[in-house]
């Protein structure tokens, strides 16, 4: 197993101090992991590397992406400074897929904007930018990547919010270079109202309608694009019905909220949580 390696294993460099335990078999494994700056994020990425998935360690900090040789840090298989303008005084969240089907990872980076969010798709060996969705009206959250026209390759499907209307829409990206970009269609026997009570001071409730069973997810984005919680009433019956979010311990402030049935977006709200 990979952890049999990680066994007492110390890797040191200039910014980064990591330290694996791998316990016993069933026993807790630790991974402690320390950098110099406070604004450092690790995480494990899973990517391709020319062969079959495999895990790293990722560093993020505000201007700079690093991924590791190892679990256990080591040597530094890529290093991007993320450019200026989309620096925030927060890291970006990044997923890796092999966009291009040529055995190598691209990095999707969501980048804060102020109010809004934007994303860079860059191909890791010459830091090219594959894409860019960047617009002062407009916040980009990703969605997710899969092979839906069944042509072999992946698309990339992104969720668009325009900060004037609060209408949302889904955009799929082919991932040979030029884009095509769609709304997906509603699922049918699916009716939605407005959010009441909106503004609301502590819980709120986002009432819809069904004609056949089905699986309902809700999930609470804050201004920035960042997912808050999500709500899932799996297998909810035919009929009129609501989902409750309580945020009485959430922040005051505009949020948005995106409902899913069967897997399938259908519409994104604004409601206001004043206290």
């Amino acid at each position: 197993m990979v952890w049999n390696s990680l066994r007492n294993f110390v890797a040191r460099s200039s910014s980064v101090l990591v330290l694996c335990i791998a316990c016993p078999s069933y026993a807790q494994i630790t991974l402690h992991c320390e950098t110099p700056s406070t604004n450092s994020i690790f995480s494990l990425v899973q990517m391709h590397r020319g062969g079959p998935q495999d895990f790293y360690l990722m560093q993020r900090t505000s201007d700079l992406i690093q991924v590791y040789e190892t679990l256990c840090g080591g040597e530094v298989l890529w290093d991007y400074p993320i450019p200026a303008q989309y620096q925030s005084t927060s890291a970006p969240t990044v997923y890796a897929y092999d966009l291009t089907g040529d055995g190598t990872s691209e990095f999707i980076l969501v980048v804060g904007l102020g109010n809004r969010t934007g994303i860079l798709v860059v191909e890791p060996n010459t830091d090219l930018v594959l894409l860019l969705l960047d617009d002062s009206n407009t916040s980009y959250t990703y969605h997710s990547f899969a092979d839906y026209d069944n042509d072999g390759l992946g698309e990339l499907l992104v969720h668009a919010m325009n900060l004037s209307t609060y209408q949302s829409r889904l955009q799929f990206y082919d991932t040979s270079g030029s884009t095509g970009i769609e709304t997906l269609p509603l699922p049918t026997g699916f009716n939605s109202a407005p959010a009441f009570p909106n503004p609301f001071n502590s819980i709120v409730s986002i009432p819809f309608e069904l004609e056949h069973p089905s699986n309902v997810e809700v999930r609470i984005y804050d201004v920035l694009g960042k997912k808050v919680t999500e709500i899932t009433k799996a297998g909810a019956s035919q009929g009129a019905q609501s989902i409750q979010w309580d945020a009485r311990m959430m922040p005051s402030g505009s949020y948005f909220y995106s409902v899913f049935v069967n897997n399938q977006q259908v519409g994104t709200q604004r409601v206001i949580l004043l206290k």
